[in-house]
């Protein structure tokens, strides 16, 4: 175990500030704008144009979404899963996932999705941090717990958790609204699986 004053190895430290970033741009709408002109920017480079341009429709959905035009983010999303690379797909998969968890109320098909997303993640792991495996994993644990798969509910939360850790670890995420929120979804799962905590 590293110590608070030992210096992240500079792996950590790229993954910190991306954390932080990933954090922004979920509080901010502002900071939203902003990175998508930066991605629209970056999927002019060759190499990222695919992955871009997922991440880049995924950010077009969830403005429908906020604008409560569901059934053309639905529509969109539909046709992005079709034409996207499975492993670039992992963030449109968490998006479905949440959809069909949140709103639709269906409660089989986001596990489906969220272990989509999952497997994405498995065959990309540079889509990591900007698909928010946290979201991911939360998601699949929440949907395992509502249709009583109490295995990968545990499993789900399990990964869930240790993604939450690493954000605990960072002084500037540590006491977030966004890791607060995280928390407290860690605990309704662990009322529901019945977990100690640890």
């Amino acid at each position: 175990m590293r110590s608070e004053r030992e210096p992240l190895p500079a792996v950590e430290q790229r993954e910190s500030r991306l954390v932080r970033w990933l954090v922004c741009f979920v509080e901010n709408p502002t900071a939203r704008r902003a990175a998508r002109s930066v991605m629209l920017l970056l999927g002019w480079m060759p190499g990222l144009r695919k992955p871009v341009s997922a991440l880049r429709l995924v950010g077009e959905i969830e403005e429908l979404e906020r604008e409560e035009k569901f059934e053309r983010a639905r529509a969109l999303r539909s046709r992005a899963l079709r034409e996207t690379e499975s492993s670039r797909a992992a963030a449109l998969w968490r998006s479905e996932g949440s959809d069909r968890l949140h709103r639709l109320k269906d409660y089989r098909g986001p596990l489906d999705a969220f272990e989509r997303a999952i497997g994405a993640l498995e065959k990309s792991p540079a889509m990591y941090g900007v698909a928010l495996p946290d979201q991911i994993y939360y998601g699949a644990a929440v949907a395992a717990v509502v249709i009583g798969d109490q295995a990968k509910a545990a499993r789900y939360c399990g990964e869930f958790e240790e993604v939450l850790r690493s954000y605990r670890s960072n002084p500037s995420l540590r006491d977030s609204d966004y890791v607060r929120h995280h928390e407290d979804g860690l605990e309704w799962l662990r009322s529901r699986l019945d977990v100690g905590h640890a």
